[in-house]
């Protein structure tokens, strides 16, 4: 299988289980993302995984992750904010380890994964800013 459709597998399921953290109670959409996911990812492993590249787009999601924890609190607007570099760097080393992500013969096309890491990122960073807001003010309340 294609190393670029092994990685929108992936991806993909694991914006399919968002559904289910949005709306809990719903089995199918959490199991089907769960199955999906890890069927990417078994076919990711088979074709050879970069391990390092593997580290970097770990890397790159907990910037994400970072952004997202720090986008809650967001202050009156200034022209620049920290986390918008986070979660600019984080993009960047969610696209480089998604590009590098198998070995030589087979990569993951680079166009592909500079779509995937944006729209992942488009859909997680609020979704864990409003998660994390509500911790918050459930915390005050």
């Amino acid at each position: 299988m294609n190393p670029t459709v092994s990685y929108f597998m992936l991806l993909g399921g694991m914006l399919v289980a968002y559904i289910e953290f949005i709306r809990p109670g719903l089995v199918v959409p959490g199991v089907t993302g769960g199955i999906v996911a890890m069927w990417g990812l078994s076919r990711l492993l088979a074709s050879g995984l970069d391990w390092e590249s593997v580290g970097v787009f770990l890397v790159g999601a907990l910037l994400l992750v970072c952004q997202a924890w720090l986008w809650k609190a967001r202050g009156p607007g200034r022209w620049f904010r920290w986390d918008r570099v986070i979660g600019g760097v984080g993009v960047v080393g969610m696209w480089w380890g998604s590009a590098h992500l198998v070995k030589m013969p087979l990569r993951v096309d680079p166009q592909a994964a500079e779509i995937g890491v944006v729209l992942f990122a488009i859909v997680t960073v609020p979704l864990l800013a409003a998660a994390f807001r509500s911790r918050r003010n459930k915390l005050l309340a």
